[in-house]
């Protein structure tokens, strides 16, 4: 990546009970990068993502740990410093989201809305409170 790519920041999270397959996997693939049972990583292979209106970086493959088809979103670990998490926290009562607290990711450069984090969820949604979820429509992929 460029010098003006920002440094990544770390996000944390919270692998609770799983009762879904998704959430499951999600939650497995979390507890390897934490245990650092993936150690090799080949860079050459590694790809950016970009905000669609105005391209600013907001964050790399490597941050990347899966994908959740029902809000067309990409999971993050980690974004760059120019994703914005809004203060507000806000509540979903309806759609897949229901009953969930989350938190909206704006881009720095447009400020336009790119994502969520979720917060408070249903048991099934557990695997991903504080990840970053980019929507997938919302983003470029650079590799």
């Amino acid at each position: 990546m460029s010098n003006s790519t920002r440094s990544l920041r770390e996000s944390s999270y919270d692998i609770g009970p799983c009762d879904s397959t998704q959430t499951s996997s999600i939650a497995d693939q979390l507890r390897a990068v934490k245990d650092r049972e993936i150690c090799m990583v080949d860079y050459r292979n590694c790809s950016v993502l970009q905000c669609m209106t105005c391209n600013t970086v907001l964050g790399d493959s490597l941050g990347i740990c899966g994908e959740l088809q029902r809000l067309q979103s990409i999971i993050c670990l980690n974004v760059t410093e120019d994703v914005r998490v809004n203060k507000k926290l806000e509540m979903s009562l309806n759609s897949h989201l229901a009953s969930s607290t989350y938190q909206v990711l704006h881009c720095a450069g447009c400020h336009g809305t790119i994502g969520l984090v979720l917060h408070s969820t249903p048991e099934h949604l557990s695997a991903l409170r504080n990840l970053f979820l980019l929507r997938k429509e919302l983003i470029n992929w650079w590799e």
